[in-house]
């Protein structure tokens, strides 16, 4: 299943493996991930093409990926998904733009069978070798590695200045039915918040746009009108 777009994805987790893993003392070498194999966020080409980017342009040499077992994956990192939620800020994530630009997607191995990435169980990626990385099905040591096709989109020596800029240089808009209907409540906030709230950036709008009815707070000021007659009114300010 797809996740949707506001949830985490690839650029997200690539994100953070990225902040991690730059910040690293130069004295580690060499990293062992393991994960769940969540395709929309862990086990995908993004991942895999930054791993080789990490290890092409860091003092990191190799970086084995190896996933656990379905059904049996659960970590306690999972639990810091909140906190981490709570603390990002809006330029912590970065567009993955230039990097596919420049490295296509693995496709084939070196023996021009097609990479089944469902069945991989292990990826390494290793500084001696130029966007290539090696795999196989199974976490067993003795079997060997095949080795993937390179990655490079073009002819010569890989570029080491592929700059990953933030995912987003602005705040996301909101739907523009969604402002509309905090436009609707401000007879309710208090007038000194009321900049904050038709400030909100958003989409424009697009089509005919249903209107919610809002009932209006107990705590509202309520009509004499009859009850046919309070259905057109609107909402009642506490505000007037």
């Amino acid at each position: 299943m797809k996740a949707k777009p506001q949830e985490r994805e690839s650029q997200e987790i690539g994100s953070c493996l990225f902040h991690f893993i730059k910040n690293l003392p130069e004295h580690i070498t060499k990293i062992v991930a393991y994960s769940d194999a969540c395709g929309s966020q862990n086990k995908n080409k993004n991942i895999s093409k930054l791993f080789m980017h990490i290890v092409h342009t860091t003092h990191i040499e190799r970086i084995d990926h190896t996933f656990c077992e379905s059904g049996h994956s659960y970590m306690e990192c999972d639990r810091s998904f909140a906190l981490i939620k709570k603390v990002h800020k809006m330029d912590d994530f970065l567009s993955f733009k230039s990097l596919n630009e420049f490295v296509k997607d693995p496709k084939k191995d070196t023996e021009n069978q097609v990479i089944k990435w469902r069945q991989t169980k292990w990826f390494s990626y290793r500084k001696n070798t130029t966007y290539q990385f090696f795999f196989k099905s199974t976490l067993q040591e003795e079997f060997p590695f095949f080795t993937s096709e390179k990655c490079t989109k073009h002819v010569g020596r890989p570029s080491r200045n592929i700059t990953l800029e933030p995912r987003n240089k602005q705040f996301c808009k909101i739907k523009y039915q969604k402002w509309e209907n905090l436009q609707q409540l401000l007879d309710f906030i208090p007038p000194i918040f009321h900049e904050f709230y038709t400030g909100l950036p958003h989409e424009e709008k697009v089509g005919r746009n249903k209107k919610i009815q809002i009932a209006p707070s107990p705590s509202a000021s309520t009509s004499l009108a009859t009850p046919e007659k309070q259905e057109d009114d609107g909402l009642v300010s506490d505000y007037d």
